[in-house]
């Protein structure tokens, strides 16, 4: 049986979902499963608690920048330090827990900036297991089929492919069902929104969930990278509905920080005015943030509701039966009236 390390929570899921859990002995931090015997092999680059959007985003960029020095602090082998920076592009990883649970496959993500230099990290696990030779996969899709394409790998690797083929199929058909469902009397411009400080519009699989959902998304094509953008482009677009899917930020979370940052832009608050009704938040931390195949099907469903929601408001047409969900809800119509933690089932 292949032992794995998974240091993401898409390929945490991913291998559960094919029932592949005996197989897992390492998980990133932070691990929504609870899972007896198996070591934690991450930890966060830096504790964002409490930390707006504009002050993680250059913590980040920061930690980025300094990795390899941090990594060689203390006179640290270079294959070491390597294995702790760069194996995984979103975490530190811990090479004395790695290499205590002697893997067979190690699922991370290395982002396009650093594949570049993917065959030093692929020496240095190497070098951190004594020689062994250990299956990299980088779970770092852009398009569904990128995700579809990386689950039937994982479940190749693991001895399982036929399984890997028929879960596919099944969420393929999913989200095909999702796009043939009978509600779009038009197609509305969507913009998705991933950060707020600096502001980003959601890219790679997130425009091809809207196309799914019935949408149009501006800004980003599906599979491109997630685009800077400025409030001014915004309100020039004037979209139909504008998604805050605020990258790993619960409702409660998303809705605090567009409370903050509404006090300082005008530019913001004008948005607000002028497209309040058709202003939603999406819980992040569940969905959209994760590309596994089926937390992305939940996120293309989720976006499905909230563009029959719009559309039924545009063309005041009556809902069929009323939405409700814990997964998103519609901005009230000022944002001081936002509710709080207790409140907010009330209103999804």
């Amino acid at each position: 049986m292949k032992r794995v390390v998974s240091l993401v929570p898409a390929g945490t899921e991913t291998l559960i979902e094919l029932g592949c859990l005996r197989n897992i002995v390492g998980v990133s931090h932070g691990s929504d499963w609870e899972m007896s015997g198996v070591k934690v092999v991450t930890r966060a680059k830096f504790d964002e608690e409490g930390l707006t959007s504009e002050e993680i985003s250059a913590l980040f960029n920061v930690s980025c920048s300094e990795g390899m020095l941090y990594g060689l602090e203390g006179g640290a082998r270079e294959e070491v330090a390597l294995v702790r920076m760069r194996l995984c592009s979103y975490f530190w990883t811990e090479p004395e827990v790695l290499a205590s649970l002697d893997p067979d496959v190690v699922v991370t993500v290395v982002d396009d900036s650093e594949m570049a230099g993917f065959d030093d990290i692929r020496w240095a696990l190497r070098a951190l297991l004594n020689g062994k030779e250990v299956e990299i996969i980088n779970f770092n899709p852009y398009s569904m089929a990128q995700t579809f394409k990386l689950t039937k790998e994982i479940a190749q690797v693991v001895g399982i492919p036929d399984m890997g083929l028929d879960y596919v199929r099944d969420y393929q058909t999913r989200l095909q069902n999702i796009a043939n469902r009978d509600v779009a009397r038009r197609i509305p411009s969507v913009v998705t929104l991933q950060w707020l400080e600096p502001l980003y519009v959601s890219g790679a699989w997130t425009p091809e969930l809207v196309r799914y959902a019935g949408g149009r998304s501006l800004f980003c094509r599906p599979g491109e990278p997630s685009k800077a953008v400025t409030w001014s482009e915004m309100n020039k677009e004037n979209p139909d509905i504008v998604i805050l899917c605020l990258c790993g930020l619960s409702i409660e979370g998303s809705v605090n920080e567009i409370k903050r940052i509404q006090r300082l832009s005008p530019e913001l608050r004008k948005l607000l005015e002028k497209s309040v009704d058709g202003i939603y938040v999406v819980d992040a931390r569940r969905l959209f943030s994760q590309p596994s195949v089926c937390t992305l099907v939940d996120s293309a469903k989720v976006l499905g509701e909230v563009v029959e929601d719009r559309l039924n408001a545009l063309e005041m047409v009556k809902p069929k039966s009323s939405k409700s969900s814990p997964l998103w809800i519609k901005l009230p119509s000022t944002v001081s009236s936002i509710p709080r933690k207790s409140s907010l089932a009330m209103v999804a």
